[in-house]
């Protein structure tokens, strides 16, 4: 195998999976090697989906090699830091044995110029998620609490593509929400605007785009710490964190909205206010902060 050019670089940054050859060759030249993960720590993620998929008596095809399993720790363990989206992905990592002090948390950002909030359309108490429809977004313990609310006038909309496993379940909850495949990216804000509190039970993700988005048109974000929403939201701020697999949790938080219109209001108005603290030109600003301190801590070493 060709050995990898690299020059003289002070630090780089590159993607999982890819990135075994690049750490070696930056540390062989005396740069700061940093591992960009996107989402959660493979061996931790199949552990979790293997476990959810049993637990909903489903068959668990994995789609993730063991060779990649094991190439991602490895990345890990020789990367001089991870770079990660949010506290959930790093909590992840350091559970499969990378140490604390290699890990740092930029969440992502939202683009502000096309998620705003729009004039919402009627008075209906709406919930609304958006993503993938399928058993890692936790839509069970969402469909469960729909089943149990004591309210008079609310609706339910999943915005998302239906993945072919979670159909028998989807189907045996359909009463209780509307479903629509696909909406344009362009039109998604109509939504967002259109809705009261958007729900994201996931069980697993990196950090999920669509909490910023729904911030952004000020909306208040019910989420798992698992959603990567931990490194956003602020409990009773601009929302709820609730621990996964809890739909209890879920019923009850969306129930207290619905019952306090004036809590409600409050942290539409700070989930607002938050989203513009998460855009991409922020994320650039963190990072290169980030970056010049670990410059800094190497060249005093």
């Amino acid at each position: 195998m060709a050995s990898l050019r690299v020059g003289n670089p002070d630090v780089s940054i590159s993607w999982a999976w890819a990135s075994l050859q690049t750490i070696r060759a930056v540390k062989k030249k005396g740069g700061i090697a940093i591992l960009e993960e996107c989402g959660s720590c493979n061996k931790h993620q199949e552990q979790l989906l293997c476990e959810e998929y049993q637990r909903l008596n489903l068959d668990y095809q994995s789609k993730t090699f063991d060779k990649i399993i094991t190439r991602e720790l490895q990345e890990c363990q020789e990367a001089d830091y991870i770079l990660c989206p949010s506290k959930y992905v790093a909590d992840s990592l350091n559970k499969c044995g990378v140490l604390n002090h290699k890990l740092i948390v930029i969440p992502y950002g939202v683009e502000l110029n096309l998620f705003s909030p729009q004039p919402k359309k009627d008075d209906i108490f709406r919930i609304l998620f958006v993503g993938s429809v399928g058993v890692r977004k936790g839509l069970i313990y969402l469909f469960k609490a729909l089943q149990n609310l004591q309210l008079d006038n609310f609706e339910c909309l999943i915005i998302g593509k239906l993945e072919p496993p979670f159909q028998d379940i989807f189907a045996e909850y359909q009463e209780y929400f509307t479903h629509i495949p696909r909406v344009e990216h362009s039109q998604i804000k109509e939504y967002y605007s259109n809705s009261s509190v958007f729900i994201f039970p996931s069980l697993d993700e990196g950090m999920a785009y669509v909490q910023l988005e729904a911030m952004a048109c000020g909306l208040p974000v019910i989420c798992t710490p698992n959603s990567g929403g931990d490194s956003v939201i602020r409990e009773g701020e601009e929302g709820f964190i609730v621990p996964i697999r809890d739909s209890q949790a879920i019923q009850e938080k969306i129930e207290y909205l619905y019952q306090h219109p004036e809590e409600l209001s409050r942290m539409s108005n700070n989930a607002l206010k938050r989203s513009k603290d998460f855009t991409w030109d922020n994320y650039g600003t963190r990072l290169e902060t980030s970056l010049k301190e670990l410059l800094a801590k190497k060249h005093e070493s």
